[in-house]
């Protein structure tokens, strides 16, 4: 096994490689013996009460050009929005 301080990033960060399996009642790969409301939807602390689509946001705006005239587009348009 390697040492996980040849490993880290700069920040700290670190490579994680998992592999998760999902197993079911139905599948037949899951026993469990305890209380049934302890599991699914009964056994969770959240239960979602309605589903929605946000409504769509406005589009932005982009402002061409490079460096000061972009700025001062910008800043208009923001003291624009304080008026």
């Amino acid at each position: 096994m390697c040492s996980l301080e040849n490993n880290l990033f700069q920040n700290g960060a670190t490579w994680l490689r998992a592999d998760f399996h999902l197993h079911t009642k139905a599948d037949g790969e899951f026993s469990y013996t305890g209380e049934e409301n302890r599991i699914g939807l009964k056994g969770s602390p959240t239960w979602v009460l309605k589903i929605f689509t946000p409504p769509p946001k406005p589009k932005g705006k982009i402002f061409e050009g490079e460096g000061q005239p972009a700025v001062d587009q910008l800043v208009d348009s923001l003291k624009g929005l304080l008026h």
